[in-house]
């Protein structure tokens, strides 16, 4: 089979392991994977914009537990013209993010000088973030 006719093969289906395994077809399918599941998923991750560091974050809005033991949605368009670090992490109560939590808690005052906020994000409610955070260090909590 000659190189149009392989890559004839792949537009008209999903890429096929053995055509993408052929030297004369492996740059065509990293281009121009016709697989529609890929295509659709490429597709869907191109609707959101990407935060970059130093770049302006994508406008979202949140739920969040406030350090004065309230609850109140965010919105990052109030946070216009300030620094803001967007700490990610994975889950409320595991072992390792306390430490990187009351680190930054130990240095809010500082940032707060120079103009900058912390908002830590991640998948738990925040409802568990609130317990997270009233609980006692010894504990587990923040």
């Amino acid at each position: 089979m000659s190189c149009n006719q392989q890559k004839e093969c792949c537009k008209k289906e999903c890429c096929k392991k053995e055509c993408q395994e052929k030297e004369c077809c492996k740059e065509y399918c990293k281009k121009e994977c016709c697989c529609p599941r890929i295509k659709a998923f490429k597709k869907f991750m191109n609707t959101f914009e990407k935060a970059q560091i130093g770049k302006e974050a994508p406008e979202f809005k949140a739920q969040a537990y406030c350090p004065c033991g309230s609850i109140k949605e965010i919105d990052i368009n109030e946070y216009k013209g300030k620094y803001v670090v967007l700490l990610f992490y994975p889950l409320d109560w595991t072992f390792v993010c306390p430490t990187e939590m009351i680190g930054y808690s130990e240095v809010a005052g500082q940032l707060k000088e120079i103009n900058c906020e912390v908002i830590g994000v991640s998948v738990d409610s925040v409802y568990c973030h609130q317990a997270w955070c009233e609980a006692d260090k010894s504990k587990g909590g923040v």
